[in-house]
């Protein structure tokens, strides 16, 4: 790379490999060293000029630049970290220079006016002179890009929501298909809050911010993006959810706001930073560091990084720079629709709720199917299953069900002799029933919430007579936990309120004495021939009840 403009010796600049020798110091050269060694894989070759360090030439173009100067400034001093090394310097900006700060964190520089600069022109120029301002920012990245046609960005300390991906950031070159169906569902979860909320993908994390915030004043700023971060707990594919300062990239905004997040603390604390901007000048530690001095001269907080009662996060992003100090727990998993669709039959006990929690959090969006005795009974299995599908609907959005008179069935199954294998025999009705809806709505398989030995019919042998009754596959995602296991989830997704309601539930209608645990199925197989079982089954998917949720 040729360099034309001359130094300060009036020597042009010559090319690599053919250094100048050390000259005495000078007034107007600082520093006076030979060029250290060649950066392995630098692309832009750096000439030398005489008494001037190799990366402070490398600089020249930005800083005469800056300066509007001929020349490269004489009577800068410029001290170049060693722990760092000539690695530092190439990835932060030409003239973003380090000034102040901790110790061993980048370049310290001083600029003193050229002689004949003008007043007007020192003040339009990008840098202060006597100090320099430090700036963060990696190369080429603004302070607070703004989106075309948006307004300018909000200012420092803007509370928002960071929101933590799970398993996603595992996938490959698919991953993209995860994320766009993830947006769309957080989209339509935050819709029914009625804030207009500004969404943006980073690497392993979401950004929201609320876009009316700064009319809200401070407190319904932080009100609005405290309910954002509320209802994103719920939605399938977020491991974690933050409320985070965004700040700007620079250390005082950076210290302000973890100071301000401890203020009022007590006992110990930690920092732990962490850069997805990985041409941020400081490393994680030393950022950690940093901060951590700051926290502990203004608060007199003692350290722990074992067991802190209170830990500060900072993570350093490409366009700013989030700090918090505390995170909710998301709901993991993979976003709903990814895997598929899916009909579950809900019966309004306690697992059927569950299983299909379960499944949802596998990208698997369900249609509900729910057997009422009617006109042997009365709608009270109805009102429980709309309201445990309510419930579960804030997990995916759109939830619709379905609702099959069967008390006519279940008495045609009893004349015809079913006897002890009623409850299998009504439950492969089931089945039939639940394929034929899935055919109509484009699902590819079924869910049902049984354990292994629960009840009499979900013993290994009943279940692998059930089995038999359908093509399509059917999931079991409670298949191997205990009663107590599947009450402590139904609590935790609180449905276990509504399941303990009392009804009437089709399954208890005309129940034999004794049920059997070991069915054949030949036998079953004759059963649902003199019953004419498949097209009962369409006949009972036809009439089906659709019952939506109206969005207010």
């Amino acid at each position: 790379m040729e360099h034309r403009r001359r130094g300060p010796d009036s020597h042009a600049h010559r090319t690599e490999g053919e250094h100048h020798g050390t000259e005495p110091d000078s007034p107007g050269h600082r520093l006076t060293t030979q060029p250290g060694p060649r950066r392995r894989g630098l692309v832009v070759h750096l000439a030398v000029q005489p008494g001037v360090y190799p990366l402070v030439d490398f600089f020249a173009d930005a800083l005469d630049e800056a300066l509007r100067h001929g020349a490269v400034v004489a009577g800068a001093e410029i001290a170049v970290c060693r722990r760092r090394g000539p690695d530092f310097i190439p990835d932060a900006h030409g003239f973003t220079l380090s000034a102040g700060g901790a110790e061993n964190t980048g370049a310290n520089t001083r600029f003193c006016a050229p002689a004949g600069l003008s007043k007007a022109r020192a003040n339009s120029t990008a840098i202060t002179f006597g100090t320099c301002v430090f700036c963060w920012h990696t190369r080429g990245v603004p302070e607070f890009p703004a989106p075309a046609g948006s307004r300018k960005p909000q200012g420092p300390d803007e509370p928002c929501v960071l929101l933590k991906l799970g398993e996603i950031v595992l996938k490959g070159r698919n991953r993209q298909q995860f994320e766009r169906l993830l947006h769309g569902n957080i989209r339509a979860a935050v819709r029914d809050l009625g804030m207009p909320v500004d969404l943006r993908q980073r690497e392993g994390v979401i950004l929201l911010r609320v876009t009316d915030g700064e009319e809200r004043g401070e407190a319904g700023w932080a009100q609005a993006a405290g309910q954002i971060a509320e209802r994103m707990r719920d939605v399938p594919g977020i491991a974690r959810v933050c409320l985070p300062l965004r700040v700007a990239k620079t250390p005082e905004a950076v210290s302000a706001a973890a100071m301000s997040l401890t203020k009022g603390t007590s006992g110990t604390f930690a920092v732990r930073a962490r850069r997805r901007d990985k041409r941020f000048p400081l490393t994680s530690g030393e950022l950690s560091v940093l901060i951590g001095r700051e926290i502990q001269e203004a608060h007199g907080l003692g350290v722990n990084l074992s067991h802190p009662d209170t830990t500060v996060f900072i993570e350093v992003d490409q366009d700013e720079v989030f700090v918090f100090t505390e995170g909710m727990a998301g709901q993991g998993g993979l976003p709903v629709g990814m895997s598929g669709r899916g009909v579950v039959l809900m019966s309004g006990g306690i697992d059927s709720p569950v299983a299909a929690y379960r499944m949802m959090r596998r990208g698997l969006r369900c249609f509900f199917l729910h057997f009422s005795g009617m006109p042997l009974t009365g709608p009270e299995s109805i009102y429980k299953a709309y309201a445990l599908v309510r419930g579960l609907d804030r997990f995916q959005g759109g939830s619709r069900l379905f609702v099959v008179p069967f008390g006519k069935a279940q008495q045609a199954l009893k004349s015809s002799g079913a006897d002890r294998l009623l409850i299998v025999a009504q439950r492969r009705l089931m089945l039939k029933t639940g394929e034929a809806l899935a055919r109509r709505l484009g699902a590819a398989t079924l869910i049902t919430g049984d354990s292994l030995g629960q009840v009499s019919s979900q013993t290994l042998t009943n279940i692998t007579a059930l089995d038999d009754a359908v093509q399509l596959p059917i999931l079991r995602p409670l298949i191997g936990w205990d009663k107590i296991e599947i009450m402590a989830e139904a609590r935790r997704i609180r449905t276990l309120a509504i399941s303990e309601l009392p009804d009437q539930d089709c399954c208890t209608l005309l129940t034999p004495r004794r049920v059997e645990t070991r069915a054949r199925i030949d036998d079953l197989r004759r059963i649902e021939i003199r019953l004419d079982a498949e097209d009962l089954a369409e006949e009972l998917a036809r009439s089906a009840h659709e019952y939506r949720q109206e969005n207010p």
